[in-house]
């Protein structure tokens, strides 16, 4: 936060702050909850966005805003170990951004694989893959070709079909995100994730010699990406 916006914060109890006169009051604690983040205080930042969500029906029915917070609130509720509460912040935020967006955006497709990955981290990767699955969709239609976040995907619906007991599902979509993945840059830690969940895939569907072949490109593009970040 600047030192003008600083001061314009009032205090009003131990952590919460009000809008000066004339100050938009989401923008003003959206603000706060930002400046409480950077300095870590994760619980006072979760506070002030909690409180400029509370005057989302005052904000045009398509500002940004409105699905950002929500998603920042999610992201730091997973951090503070709350996953129910940012689950349903998750979810609140995909429908806001398909409201804003539409469905085949993809933004859309990232805010479903937020949605995913909150059930994954809940234990939950049967739920978790239909949000997976309309993320491909959505990535594998994008006229911006985004390759990584389509490999990302797959990934990890691979990673949440062995999860479910179905190795051979895993495999291919592994395998595919495998293909996708080869084309970007290199090394890639993205493709390293790719390869591991097909080996282990493969492993697990009884393939092991189709598995250690996997597992020697990993382990050399494991030694690329090390030099590389030396």
């Amino acid at each position: 936060m600047s030192p003008r916006a600083r001061g314009r914060l009032r205090l009003v109890g131990e952590h919460e702050t009000a809008p000066a006169a004339g100050e938009p009051a989401f923008a003003h604690f959206e603000e706060a909850s930002r400046a409480a983040r950077q300095e870590g205080r994760l619980e006072e930042a979760i506070a002030h966005l909690r409180r400029a969500l509370e005057e989302d029906p005052l904000l045009p029915p398509a500002d940004f805003r409105r699905w950002g917070a929500r998603s920042a609130l999610a992201a730091m509720l997973a951090e503070a170990g709350r996953l129910e509460d940012a689950e349903a912040l998750y979810d609140e935020a995909a429908r806001c951004a398909d409201d804003i967006l539409g469905p085949s955006h993809r933004e859309i497709g990232c805010a479903l694989l937020n949605c995913a990955e909150s059930r994954m981290a809940r234990g939950r990767p049967t739920e978790a893959m239909p949000f997976f699955e309309r993320a491909i969709g959505i990535f594998a239609c994008s006229p911006s070709r985004p390759q990584a976040l389509l490999g990302m995907a797959k990934v990890r619906w691979a990673a949440a079909a062995g999860e479910t007991g179905d190795p051979g599902g895993a495999a291919r979509c592994a395998a595919d995100a495998v293909g996708i993945l080869s084309e970007g840059p290199q090394p890639s830690p993205l493709l390293a994730m790719a390869l591991g969940v097909q080996a282990a895939s493969l492993r697990a569907s009884g393939r092991a010699d189709e598995a250690r072949f996997v597992e020697a490109r990993l382990q050399a593009l494991e030694a690329a990406i090390d030099t590389t970040s030396r």
